[in-house]
């Protein structure tokens, strides 16, 4: 379910990334950034719908972007408009279609031609 949210959000939101090595990530988490808007905005517009969050799993609840991010030496942009996505076991695929349509307006929702440095 992951991979085809993924895929959703990838056709979806232009000049989106995928954050981490596709091919060793976990299967209930997702992240991504976008150069379009930091990523507090977009928690901020879906807090208590879907599991996002801007920081890294060890700092839950420590707001800013993730000293992971930061130490790994991105870009800007990237650790600013991070946003961390979990899906559980029990989630079904109506859930996650809810779930892109809900993250693709949250992160579509923003002007293009404004991007990060």
């Amino acid at each position: 379910m992951r991979d085809a949210l993924q895929a959703r959000l990838m056709a979806d939101v232009p000049d989106l990334r995928i954050n981490g090595a596709v091919g060793s990530r976990l299967a209930g988490s997702l992240h991504v950034s976008t150069p379009h808007l930091p990523g507090e905005a977009v928690v901020a517009q879906l807090w208590g719908r879907i599991a996002v969050s801007t920081g890294a799993a060890c700092q839950s609840g420590v707001p800013g972007p993730s000293h992971v991010l930061a130490a790994m030496g991105l870009p800007d942009w990237v650790k600013e408009g991070a946003v961390r996505i979990g899906l559980g076991r029990f989630n079904t695929e109506a859930e996650i279609e809810e779930a892109g349509d809900l993250l693709t307006a949250a992160l579509g929702a923003v002007n293009p031609a404004r991007k990060y440095a």
